[in-house]
């Protein structure tokens, strides 16, 4: 075996087994996908989220390294984004225009082994007009986690912290791509202050590829 596919396996077994300890190891950690200090956001997309989807891409989509065991985080990511959107209150409940919203992991290469730990994400993020399927919104955000020595010794943790980082920052990259795109308006600029919050009907479902 080279040393590229050693490597490459090595990579592997680190994430499989981080991954999988969402539902198995008490030992380490849970993920924790969750965006700290989301603010409210200043602008307001004119419309109502009626849906979240998660996904991983199809080989022909992907940017880099997609790891196997991806598809075990998808629920929680999916988790993690509809939570960040609530505390933005960025969609319009009361809008007559109705949006779905589909994010779709492109890459997910999480760390091997190193001091520094560090994980690569790119996800793209369409939202959708419902009446027409026409896209509104269509941007691939990329992220990176950074975990040093110091957050711990054991690699596993930091290398499961550098993915939780990851996947954080990816989700507030795409709120602020999307607060500063052109289908916002000022908050302020609105006529009346309806209540604006992100509301997903209960049939949104996660998907996997």
């Amino acid at each position: 075996m080279t040393d590229n596919r050693k490597f490459r396996s090595l990579k592997t077994l680190v994430i499989s087994g981080s991954l999988l300890s969402l539902t198995a190891c008490q030992e380490l950690p849970p993920f924790n996908f969750a965006v700290k200090d989301v603010p409210v956001s200043q602008q307001v997309v004119q419309a109502d989220l009626r849906s979240i989807t998660v996904n991983v891409a199809h080989p022909d989509e992907k940017t880099g390294h997609l790891d196997p065991s991806t598809d075990k985080a998808l629920p929680a990511i999916k988790e993690a984004l509809n939570d960040a959107l609530n505390r933005a209150t960025i969609f319009q409940d009361d809008a007559a225009k109705h949006v779905n919203l589909q994010a779709t992991v492109l890459k997910l290469d999480p760390p091997a082994i190193g001091i520094t730990m560090v994980t690569d994400m790119d996800c793209r993020y369409v939202i959708t007009d419902r009446s027409t399927g026409v896209p509104i919104f269509n941007e691939v955000i990329t992220s990176q986690g950074k975990v040093p020595m110091g957050f711990s010794w054991i690699g596993v943790i930091r290398a499961k912290e550098s993915i939780n980082r990851a996947v954080q920052n990816n989700i507030a990259g795409f709120l602020d791509k999307l607060e500063h795109s052109p289908i916002t308006i000022a908050r302020t600029s609105m006529s009346s202050a309806p209540v604006v919050s992100n509301s997903p009907d209960k049939t949104a479902t996660t998907e996997t590829n």
